[in-house]
């Protein structure tokens, strides 16, 4: 295809359908919703599990930390269904 294509929006979208879509002649996919939700989703969930009752001085950069790794995690699922297409079932 001489004009690549974007799907806007594909957060959300099956891995199975990423995949058609890449057969399809997509080539770039915006993901930002699915991986900043993963990063709130995280923040909230380490902040119910380390209440302050229980951890008065914990710091934010902890907090983050943990967030940002989880949305690494996302990130890497992406690329691994970007990089190895054929191996998703």
């Amino acid at each position: 295809m001489q004009c690549p294509l974007v799907l806007h929006g594909s957060s959300g979208i099956s891995f199975a359908d990423l995949q058609k879509a890449i057969d399809l002649g997509i080539r770039k996919f915006n993901i930002n919703t699915e991986v900043s939700t993963t990063g709130v989703k995280a923040l909230r969930e380490y902040l119910a599990q380390s209440p302050y009752e229980q951890n008065p001085n914990l710091r934010l950069e902890t907090v983050l930390k943990y967030a940002r790794s989880q949305m690494s995690c996302k990130i890497a699922e992406f690329m691994q269904i970007f990089a190895n297409k054929e191996k998703i079932k």
